[in-house]
């Protein structure tokens, strides 16, 4: 594991490496799975995180001729996701530590080959769905999601 991926995007990085490793991703039916926010989450930490990652992703992995295209296409479609003028300079300076995290980690840039990255395209959009009170989840994490939840 890519331990600079500790935050959003380690699992899209695992799964086109074992995709380019020769394994297969499978969807399939689980239990739920219940993630509770932590109440000391910060929302910047988390969006500056998020678009160096994406940048990162897309450096480390796409390649030729995808890799300029696609990063600039998420650069600028990061930099006007929910952009203001209150959050602009926010927003450059989220895309400039992608840039920044391209170039300190460029050395390990080892792109899968073009057919995984076809077939990694083809993969279904997925996400985490939004849990709801009346949604039937374990006792165990629900206490263990209240008890996050406290001030």
């Amino acid at each position: 594991m890519r331990e600079f991926f500790f935050l959003y995007g380690e699992e899209r990085d695992l799964t086109i490496r074992l995709m380019q490793a020769g394994y297969r991703i499978e969807y399939a039916s689980t239990s739920p799975i219940v993630h509770c926010y932590s109440p000391k989450r910060s929302a910047d930490a988390q969006n500056r995180y998020a678009v160096r990652n994406t940048l990162l992703f897309d450096c480390l992995n796409i390649p030729q001729p995808f890799v300029v295209p696609r990063l600039v296409w998420h650069a600028l479609r990061l930099f006007l996701f929910d952009l203001t003028w209150a959050n602009i300079w926010r927003r450059m300076t989220y895309v400039a530590s992608g840039f920044g995290g391209c170039l300190r980690f460029w050395r390990l840039r080892k792109p899968v080959d073009r057919i995984t990255y076809a077939n990694y395209c083809r993969l279904p959009a997925h996400g985490a769905v939004a849990w709801t009170s009346g949604d039937d989840v374990p006792a165990p994490c629900m206490r263990a999601c209240l008890a996050n939840q406290r001030p």
